[in-house]
């Protein structure tokens, strides 16, 4: 029996938002912080604002994130997490399965999919 599920869903809106006049507060407020807590995701801090699809392989059992994709406007893979010393995006979340389904309107894909798209990723 499959121990996870795998899905996908797009990205809402830019995880930045360009434009936003909270942009450069959070910004800041960042830097600092940084400086005192290790950012959880250092490789890849840059790149969240490009993702425009999400698959995640979820566990059956907890309903939470196990493994993470990010992939760009091309489908390419561009994030994977966690990978070295990142994280994780949504696995630093308190999000289940029925969360992404409802929130994203998350679908199903293959565990094929998931992985050819995790092998893909250059680092």
């Amino acid at each position: 029996m499959e121990k996870y599920h795998y899905i996908q869903f797009y990205q809402k809106e830019p995880v930045n938002r360009p434009g936003n006049h909270k942009k450069l507060l959070r910004k800041t407020l960042s830097s600092i912080l940084s400086k005192i807590i290790p950012i959880a995701n250092p490789l890849f801090e840059n790149r969240f604002e490009t993702i425009k699809t999400w698959l995640l392989e979820i566990e059956k059992e907890s309903g939470l994130p196990n493994r993470e994709i990010g992939l760009d406007q091309n489908g390419d893979c561009v994030i994977i997490l966690p990978f070295k010393d990142n994280y994780g995006y949504w696995i630093d979340t308190d999000m289940h399965l029925k969360n992404f389904k409802s929130q994203f309107a998350a679908t199903e894909i293959t565990k094929l999919l998931f992985e050819r798209k995790w092998a893909d990723f250059k680092g």
